[in-house]
């Protein structure tokens, strides 16, 4: 596959500009900032046809897929189901009170997500690029998952009470695109959760190119608090929450990152006391907000 790959070199999704400066280069790959808005992306990068095929195969979510030459996917995305289930709960935590409706979640995988909306009352869709995720996510889960883009998915607009993207956004290729899709299909009003990182969290600037999260070329878009709100600004959403949720945090990787240091999220897993230590790691997140120490943010916002 690596020989067949195509690159593209673009301009920022977020201002237009196409005057950059490199940042760092990491497997063969170069990360610039946008001079005008200071968005980071990839660029160039693999063509969008080229991107999606990364997600196709079972290996990817099994811990052995590679793209040019790169290890890419999931030690066992399936052993994040109790994890996951536990995202939602505390994803849903500042919505108190939110009478269940329809969920979408925009790169919903193999449903992990979506069947935790199920269970709490929701009737969830999803969409995903991953034939492989989506036809599991159908056949194994009984969900309604679609194949392909988000502004290909199949519902009408205005129908959508919650919309989900929970580590999705910095894999798109055009996210502002996509967030204008998820915009017309939800209710006016609706609201919308983004999590992703932080690139200008203090731990990513120390550590620089060996930040766990410079993940390519799975990861083609590294926001910051201000360059992801003001996306959500432009295409027509208000933010009214924006926090770091602790327990996003890649689980699944290897046990070690590349610094040689254990994730503490990873060990809660792993000793199953997430659930416990939860109250903790709200407050001492809520701190790391607050003074940008975080590598991690999630947005909430509505329709507007």
């Amino acid at each position: 596959m690596a020989s067949a790959v195509q690159h593209e070199t673009v301009g920022c999704n977020l201002c237009g500009s196409a005057e950059y400066s490199r940042l760092h280069v990491k497997h063969g790959y170069t990360i610039v900032r946008c001079n005008r808005c200071r968005l980071v992306f990839l660029n160039p990068r693999p063509v969008p046809s080229d991107l999606a095929s990364i997600y196709n195969e079972e290996s990817y979510y099994g811990g052995t897929a590679e793209f040019e030459n790169v290890v890419v996917g999931y030690a066992d995305y399936l052993a994040l189901r109790d994890h996951l289930h536990f995202v939602v709960k505390e994803l849903l935590l500042p919505l108190k009170g939110l009478t269940p409706g329809v969920s979408l979640d925009v790169g919903c995988s193999m449903g992990l997500v979506m069947d935790e909306f199920r269970q709490r009352g929701w009737t969830p869709h999803g969409v995903d690029v991953s034939s492989y995720a989506t036809e599991y996510a159908r056949t194994e889960l009984g969900l309604n998952a679609f194949t392909g883009t988000i502004d290909q998915v199949d519902l009408p607009p205005e129908s959508v009470d919650l919309a989900t993207m929970l580590l999705t956004i910095e894999h798109i290729p055009d996210p502002k695109s996509a967030l204008r899709s998820v915009r017309q299909l939800l209710k006016p009003g609706g609201i919308l959760i983004v999590a992703t990182h932080d690139v200008e969290g203090v731990w990513p600037r120390l550590v620089g190119p060996r930040w766990r999260h410079y993940n390519m070329p799975e990861h083609i878009y590294y926001f910051s608090r201000r360059t992801l709100t003001q996306m959500l600004s432009e295409v027509g959403f208000q933010t009214f929450r924006v926090a770091e949720t602790p327990t996003l945090a890649a689980v699944t990787e290897a046990d070690a990152t590349e610094m040689g240091l254990y994730a503490p999220v990873r060990l809660l897993h792993k000793t199953h006391l997430l659930p416990v230590a939860a109250p903790g790691l709200r407050a001492i997140h809520g701190i790391a907000r607050s003074l940008n120490l975080a590598d991690g943010i999630t947005t909430y916002s509505r329709r507007v």
